[in-house]
């Protein structure tokens, strides 16, 4: 079994900005994306898992293709199969604006892969002074407004939905990791770097070596080259 690298945060971001902008260019806010993967991995959520498992064998993301309709009091959100990784902070704005027009705002979520990475949008939504909630199949990430982290509760749940609303109470169930053992553990990988598979690092650098390549022809071309 391969060692694991370290990475510092601001290293896997570098990274992270890179592979997406390969893969997006400026269709796509890439440093929001990097952003979510990054909360994903340092929480313990397993954001570059995630990420790798969206990534087609030629090494490119799709963006999201599928349908948003209003409700009565946000969004209905159709992925199409699709991956929620790489929209995520789609996702997160929907939410909030939402919430801003409706008081209580929601998102449900249909047809999407790994909707847990979804739970990174919840920190969006505390930095607009919301308190935001997603409940998944078999649990619920519920924020408080003023909080950095989301804390997990036991639940079952037959939709995926996001809320999020100037207050409402956490849930009821039984709390399976606190909001302060998330910022342990992000503070953890602060102090001690991010361990990241090889395998994934030199396929995200393959996929970011694209951007350097197109940066050096066009800076070529731009020198009259």
């Amino acid at each position: 079994m391969s060692t694991p690298l370290k990475l510092s945060h601001n290293e896997l971001a570098a990274l992270l900005k890179s592979v997406f902008r390969a893969c997006f260019g400026h269709t796509q806010d890439w440093a929001a994306m990097a952003h979510s993967v990054l909360w994903l991995e340092a929480h313990g959520f397993g954001g570059l898992d995630m990420l790798m498992e969206a990534m087609h064998k030629e090494c490119y993301l799709s963006p999201f293709a599928g349908d948003i309709t209003e409700t009565e009091t946000g969004y209905a959100v159709n992925f199409k199969g699709g991956h929620s990784i790489t929209a995520v902070h789609m996702m997160a704005d929907l939410l909030v604006e939402a919430g801003h027009k409706y008081g209580t705002g929601t998102l449900e979520i249909k047809g999407a892969k790994q909707t847990s990475a979804l739970i990174a949008a919840l920190t969006h939504c505390d930095r607009h002074g919301f308190a935001a909630q997603l409940t998944g199949h078999d649990y619920c990430a519920h924020i408080a407004a003023g909080d950095d982290c989301p804390a997990l509760y036991e639940g079952a749940y037959d939709r995926i939905i996001l809320t999020c609303a100037a207050e409402f109470s956490a849930p009821e169930g039984k709390c399976l990791q606190t909001s302060r053992q998330l910022q342990s553990q992000k503070h953890e990988t602060l102090m001690n770097g991010l361990a990241i598979d090889p395998n994934i690092y030199a396929a995200l650098m393959k996929v970011a070596d694209r951007t350097l390549v197109e940066a050096s022809e066009a800076s070529r071309k731009g020198a009259g080259e």
